[in-house]
Protein backbone atom coordinates (compact mmCIF):
# COMPACT_ATOMS: atom_id res chain seq x y z
CA UNK A 1 0.00 0.00 0.00
CA UNK A 2 2.95 2.53 0.91
CA UNK A 3 4.71 1.67 -2.34
CA UNK A 4 1.67 2.78 -4.19
CA UNK A 5 1.05 6.30 -2.16
CA UNK A 6 4.64 6.88 -2.95
CA UNK A 7 4.16 6.50 -6.72
CA UNK A 8 0.66 8.15 -6.86
CA UNK A 9 2.21 11.38 -4.90
CA UNK A 10 5.35 11.10 -7.29
CA UNK A 11 3.09 11.42 -9.80
CA UNK A 12 1.28 14.27 -8.89
CA UNK A 13 4.61 16.02 -8.25
CA UNK A 14 5.67 15.54 -11.78
CA UNK A 15 2.60 17.21 -13.19
CA UNK A 16 2.48 20.10 -10.92
CA UNK A 17 5.80 20.45 -11.76
CA UNK A 18 5.49 20.27 -15.77
CA UNK A 19 2.78 22.65 -15.58
CA UNK A 20 4.75 25.64 -13.50
CA UNK A 21 8.19 25.15 -15.94
CA UNK A 22 6.84 24.17 -19.29
CA UNK A 23 6.36 26.80 -21.84
CA UNK A 24 3.11 27.28 -23.91
CA UNK A 25 2.27 28.71 -27.19
CA UNK A 26 -0.39 31.10 -27.95
CA UNK A 27 -2.30 31.42 -31.62
CA UNK A 28 -0.89 35.30 -32.47
CA UNK A 29 -3.60 36.93 -35.02
CA UNK A 30 -2.81 37.52 -38.01
CA UNK A 31 -2.89 41.16 -37.81
CA UNK A 32 -0.67 41.61 -35.20
CA UNK A 33 2.39 43.38 -34.71
CA UNK A 34 5.30 43.71 -32.61
CA UNK A 35 7.82 46.59 -32.99
CA UNK A 36 11.15 45.98 -31.45
CA UNK A 37 13.44 48.94 -31.06
CA UNK A 38 16.98 47.35 -30.43
CA UNK A 39 20.26 49.74 -29.28
CA UNK A 40 23.42 47.88 -31.51
CA UNK A 41 26.87 48.36 -29.98
CA UNK A 42 30.64 47.48 -31.65
CA UNK A 43 33.40 47.90 -30.00
CA UNK A 44 35.56 46.69 -32.76
CA UNK A 45 34.12 46.74 -36.04
CA UNK A 46 34.90 45.34 -38.76
CA UNK A 47 36.15 47.73 -41.53
CA UNK A 48 33.82 46.08 -44.28
CA UNK A 49 30.55 45.82 -42.19
CA UNK A 50 28.11 48.21 -40.71
CA UNK A 51 26.14 48.39 -37.30
CA UNK A 52 23.71 48.38 -39.13
CA UNK A 53 24.31 45.16 -41.35
CA UNK A 54 25.41 43.57 -38.34
CA UNK A 55 22.24 44.31 -36.36
CA UNK A 56 20.50 42.65 -39.05
CA UNK A 57 22.27 39.20 -39.57
CA UNK A 58 21.51 39.04 -36.05
CA UNK A 59 17.89 39.39 -35.94
CA UNK A 60 17.79 37.17 -39.23
CA UNK A 61 19.57 34.02 -37.73
CA UNK A 62 16.92 35.20 -33.55
CA UNK A 63 13.70 35.18 -35.73
CA UNK A 64 14.34 31.55 -37.14
CA UNK A 65 13.86 30.70 -33.35
CA UNK A 66 10.65 32.37 -33.03
CA UNK A 67 6.62 31.97 -34.77
CA UNK A 68 7.56 35.42 -35.99
CA UNK A 69 9.13 37.26 -39.31
CA UNK A 70 10.49 40.54 -39.89
CA UNK A 71 8.16 42.03 -42.11
CA UNK A 72 10.13 45.25 -42.39
CA UNK A 73 13.97 46.13 -42.44
CA UNK A 74 15.93 47.94 -39.73
CA UNK A 75 14.87 51.05 -39.39
CA UNK A 76 16.78 54.18 -37.65
CA UNK A 77 15.14 55.38 -34.64
CA UNK A 78 17.68 57.56 -33.41
CA UNK A 79 21.07 58.35 -34.16
CA UNK A 80 22.26 59.26 -30.16
CA UNK A 81 22.18 56.73 -29.11
CA UNK A 82 22.14 54.58 -32.09
CA UNK A 83 18.87 52.91 -32.04
CA UNK A 84 16.48 51.11 -34.93
CA UNK A 85 13.22 49.27 -35.18
CA UNK A 86 11.82 46.17 -36.86
CA UNK A 87 8.32 45.14 -36.97
CA UNK A 88 7.38 41.77 -36.60
CA UNK A 89 4.20 39.80 -38.08
CA UNK A 90 2.54 38.14 -36.22
CA UNK A 91 3.22 39.46 -32.64
CA UNK A 92 5.02 37.85 -30.71
CA UNK A 93 3.58 35.38 -27.61
CA UNK A 94 4.65 35.51 -24.44
CA UNK A 95 6.98 32.66 -24.78
CA UNK A 96 8.91 33.92 -27.94
CA UNK A 97 9.02 37.56 -26.93
CA UNK A 98 11.34 36.02 -24.10
CA UNK A 99 13.24 33.92 -26.42
CA UNK A 100 13.60 36.63 -28.71
CA UNK A 101 14.66 39.10 -26.20
CA UNK A 102 17.47 36.58 -25.01
CA UNK A 103 18.80 35.73 -28.22
CA UNK A 104 18.88 39.23 -29.07
CA UNK A 105 21.14 40.17 -26.07
CA UNK A 106 23.13 37.31 -26.44
CA UNK A 107 26.79 37.61 -27.63
CA UNK A 108 26.28 35.63 -31.03
CA UNK A 109 28.73 37.93 -33.30
CA UNK A 110 32.21 38.84 -31.43
CA UNK A 111 32.68 42.46 -30.37
CA UNK A 112 28.98 43.33 -30.73
CA UNK A 113 26.00 43.28 -28.68
CA UNK A 114 22.57 44.98 -28.80
CA UNK A 115 20.10 45.74 -25.89
CA UNK A 116 16.59 45.54 -26.59
CA UNK A 117 14.87 48.90 -26.06
CA UNK A 118 11.58 47.89 -26.53
CA UNK A 119 8.97 45.34 -27.20
CA UNK A 120 5.28 47.04 -28.57
CA UNK A 121 2.66 45.06 -29.52
CA UNK A 122 -0.03 46.78 -32.14
CA UNK A 123 -2.17 45.54 -34.21
CA UNK A 124 -2.80 46.42 -38.06
CA UNK A 125 -6.65 48.76 -38.91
Amino acid sequence: MLPVLLVAILGAGILVMREATQSRHEEMPADSRVRVVIAPRSNRPESDQSIERVSHAHLSFCQLEVGSRMETGLEEVSRDPLQYSVVMAPALDSTDRKQFRGCIEDWIVDNHWIDVVEIEEFTLR
